[in-house]
């Protein structure tokens, strides 16, 4: 018995992660889009101010402009992606824990039958 009392405290923590990893994910994915949305605005500007005398050249010049809202964008995507594959994870603990419940509370009403 002791068994599913542990499992069942587990499952109630790795919930409890799973609900704040899905609020996380929530908050990530608004501050990602709207990195992404600075940075697309910072390169538009930056293009057109820049003086390259190729489109290559200015491409770099409007890169190196927002070079920062570049890096936040990207780092800020990165972190949507790791925190959804932390969800993914929690989700397979979770079902795992799930399965080892169900088969230790048949053993326990099975147990509970042959005596």
């Amino acid at each position: 018995m002791p068994d599913l009392i542990q499992i069942d405290q587990e499952l109630v923590r790795l919930a409890q992660s799973l609900g704040a990893a899905t609020d996380d994910y929530e908050t990530i994915c608004r501050d990602a889009a709207t990195a992404r949305s600075d940075y697309d605005i910072a390169k538009a500007r930056a293009l057109l101010k820049a003086d390259g005398s190729s489109r290559e050249l200015r491409e770099a010049e409007a890169t190196l402009l927002c070079k920062n809202e570049m890096t936040e964008c990207r780092i800020k995507e990165n972190m949507m992606g790791a925190l959804k594959e932390r969800i993914r994870a929690l989700q397979s603990v979770i079902s795992v824990q799930q399965t080892r419940l169900r088969y230790l509370d048949e053993g326990e009403t099975l147990g509970s039958y042959r005596r």
